[in-house]
């Protein structure tokens, strides 16, 4: 009985010594082993998973309290129980930054962050000092091109300082379409190719630039067209071999009677058309009056002097001739 009770008691006291499982809960493991961190110093960041927890993780930093993304880093896949790491640009302004994570799983999403330090000063005037900041604008902020083309842009960088001029800018792009691939080319020109199977339609994408630690986006928009309506050629019409018909014997007719043939008859003379009196030409003659035209002349003077108003005129007329001659004596 003694050692029966000195059993329990044994077993009781092992079981409140012995230490319980503990559950851990899934998240994502991010460390930043260098902080704090000097002015421009690059950024160095592990980051894991749990063992299962595979997935597509995502980082980004931010400054509270500011709102806006200072580096963002595009989906990249996980395996959970591996460590991953990786590098990326010094900030310029100091404080304190966080970095944050979230990995798509099978089952949801899990987060997980970690602050670190950046302390020291800068020299103003010189990229990564206080101060640098650019400005990102894309030009033209819209055009339009046929499936299977490409698209050609120009990505405009303006310094908050000529002497920051030169600083490199990382440009990434985000949000393009089905089969759509980017590349840069010096000069700042971004080419954006379609597939011959994208989708027509209008399709806004993100452009970000990211230099020194300073982030900053912009927006442009790629309309798909339709191209020209390919018509599939017609096939050329079946070809039937000739029907067999039945051989065709030409009719022998009769040879057509000719009629007779007579001599011909000699053309008829020609005769000189006869000349008539009327058709000769007369001969001209001089115009010499007839009788009757004489005596009709005759009774047409008689009458006018037979007329005495006619007398009377004539014998005025004499008279003034008269005076005439007579004035003219006279004067002289």
């Amino acid at each position: 009985m003694y050692a029966l009770s000195l059993a329990v008691f044994l077993g009781v006291l092992t079981s409140l010594s012995a230490p319980s499982p503990v559950v851990a809960s899934p998240g994502v493991h991010i460390n930043v082993p260098h902080s704090p961190l000097s002015l421009n110093q690059p950024v160095y960041i592990e980051y894991y998973t749990d063992p299962g927890e595979d997935g597509t993780i995502q980082l980004d930093i931010t400054k509270p309290p500011l709102l806006a993304i200072f580096w963002q880093s595009g989906p990249m896949p996980i395996s959970g129980g591996l460590l991953y790491d990786i590098t990326i640009p010094g900030f310029n302004d100091p404080g304190t930054y966080i970095v944050s994570a979230s990995v798509s799983l099978a089952g949801g999403t899990i987060y997980g962050s970690t602050p670190f330090e950046v302390v020291g000063g800068g020299q103003p005037g010189q990229p990564g000092g206080p101060g640098f900041d650019f400005h990102m604008e894309v030009f033209p902020p819209e055009t339009e091109v046929e499936r299977g083309g490409t698209a050609r842009y120009e990505i405009i960088i303006q310094y908050s300082d000529p002497s920051f001029s030169g600083t490199m800018v990382n440009v990434d792009v985000m949000g393009l379409g089905p089969g759509m691939h980017w590349h840069m080319e010096p000069g700042g020109q971004l080419f954006i190719t379609t597939a011959p199977e994208t989708p027509p339609g209008h399709y806004m994408f993100e452009i970000i630039g990211e230099a020194q630690g300073v982030v900053r986006q912009v927006n442009a928009v790629l309309i798909v067209r339709e191209g020209p309506e390919e018509h599939p050629e017609e096939p050329p019409p079946e070809e039937h071999p000739p029907e067999e018909t039945p051989e065709q014997h030409p009719e022998e007719h009769p040879p057509e009677e000719t009629p007779e043939q007579h001599p011909e008859e000699p053309p008829p003379e020609e005769h000189p058309p006869e000349q008539h009196p009327e058709d000769q030409p007369e001969e001209y003659r001089p115009y010499e009056p007839g009788p009757q035209e004489g005596a009709q002349q005759e009774s047409a003077a008689t009458s006018l002097l037979e007329n005495p108003l006619y007398l009377i005129v004539i014998a005025l007329i004499v008279i003034i001739i008269l005076l005439v001659i007579a004035l003219m004596r006279k004067s002289s």
